[in-house]
């Protein structure tokens, strides 16, 4: 099939990552794709080992109609800018990542409905439903088991964590307070957080975090340098980075969301909790720290719930989707 991917930018981020993966995998399989930036900055991946037959095009919004290639599937998450756009340019497909409503501005715009959503987890697959979107393909996202994998982990009570400032739903404010608690009880533990800002440009890490920004392919050795991982997001699609901790042995303490709920099963993958719900996390996290026969426990069922899932499954649904659409 001719596939194109519409995205604003290739910068780190972990919506940005999941494009790529798919892409790349696509290709592998013999599709032609084309990945279109739509802010034509920068054209190059450094970051993330993208097939070389992936054909990477920049072109702003308002050349889309005029110099879009034509075929079969367009996917798109930023669907206001194919609204006018001629089905030669591939009948639309959009990924859902997030755990919010369709709005009613974003509906008023909605000129050219999707032929697909794409939800990326159950949870956001029942607020499209909810919605009344039923034309839909569930596609979960994929964990790459040659980066994420537990070979050579260190057994110890630190804590790695996803730092996040720029996006109040992941769960900053939440976050410090939860492991400056952890901190002043345990000083002996140590705290490291990683996102995709260079540390010098957030000036809420506190002196006893670790900060580090770092690559999608490196991360894998900081998970397994940690015994515990914790995330503290208030909504979600789909939470990657506590499957791939799970997926690298650490025991995970993750909040309860629409993007955490279906992998996160409480006493068994992981330790839960409610959003916001701070002492609830300080208690997990302190019972962990404490106990080095939960922890094991805890960390073989992540292992074995981040088991099943993997890129080349998440494909073979994309490419479900897209039989189906153009049926």
């Amino acid at each position: 099939m001719r596939i194109t991917y519409l995205t604003p930018n290739l910068k780190i981020s972990g919506g940005v990552k999941v494009k790529l993966e798919h892409c790349t995998r696509l290709a592998d399989r013999g599709h032609q794709v084309t990945l279109v930036v739509t802010s034509p900055k920068a054209l190059k991946v450094g970051w993330f080992p993208l097939n070389p037959k992936v054909k990477i095009v920049g072109l702003k919004a308002g050349q889309l109609k005029s110099q879009l290639p034509d075929a079969d599937i367009l996917i798109a998450n930023h669907w206001p800018y194919c609204q006018d756009l001629p089905l030669s340019k591939g009948r639309l497909l959009t990924p859902r990542q997030i755990e919010e409503p369709i709005t009613k501005k974003e509906r008023k715009a909605m000129v050219r409905v999707p032929d697909m959503w794409l939800p990326n987890s159950p949870g956001v697959q029942e607020i499209l439903m909810q919605q009344g979107f039923a034309h839909q393909y569930l596609v979960p996202n994929g964990i790459n088991h040659e980066w994420f994998h537990p070979r050579g982990r260190e057994d110890n009570v630190h804590i790695f964590t996803h730092f996040n400032v720029k996006k109040r739903r992941k769960g900053a404010p939440e976050t410090l307070a939860v492991l400056g608690s952890i901190h002043n009880s345990f000083p002996e533990v140590k705290i490291t957080g990683f996102g995709q800002v260079a540390s010098s440009k957030i000036a809420t890490v506190p002196s006893w975090m670790k900060f580090v920004s770092i690559g999608p392919k490196q991360l894998g050795k900081l998970y397994r340098k940690h015994g515990i991982y914790f995330y503290g997001a208030l909504l979600d699609g789909f939470a990657n980075s506590p499957l791939e901790a799970m997926a690298c042995g650490c025991a995970v303490v993750t909040s309860l969301n629409a993007g955490t709920y279906f992998y996160a099963e409480h006493d068994k993958s992981a330790l839960t909790y409610l959003p916001k719900n701070i002492g609830q996390a300080i208690e997990h996290l302190t019972r962990l720290i404490e106990s080095a026969k939960l922890r094991k426990r805890i960390a073989a069922g992540g292992r074995e719930a981040a088991r099943i899932y993997d890129w080349q499954r998440t494909v073979d649904l994309l490419e479900d989707a897209m039989k189906s659409v153009c049926a």
